[in-house]
């Protein structure tokens, strides 16, 4: 369970709706490739006051874990 949840993918069926799959920031980097980090980072910094309001880099615990898994993903080429 986590409080800032991540959207990692989504499940689509044939009939009735499909829904979104959400990981915990510690874990979305075991679903999402770097490009994908990156814009689960984005999503999150407009939505985080402490985000918006910064412009040296992550501006929260969620967004400094986002950040190092993109950083860390550029070197494994994913």
């Amino acid at each position: 369970m986590t409080g800032n949840p991540v959207a990692v993918g989504a499940v689509h069926q044939n009939s009735g709706p499909g829904w979104t799959v959400y990981a915990c920031p510690e874990d979305a980097a075991r679903f999402l490739d770097r490009a994908g980090l990156w814009a689960a980072l984005m999503d999150h910094a407009l939505r985080c006051g402490p985000c918006r309001g910064t412009t040296d880099g992550p501006g929260c615990a969620v967004a400094r874990v986002l950040f190092d898994a993109h950083r860390g993903a550029a070197g494994t080429g994913r």
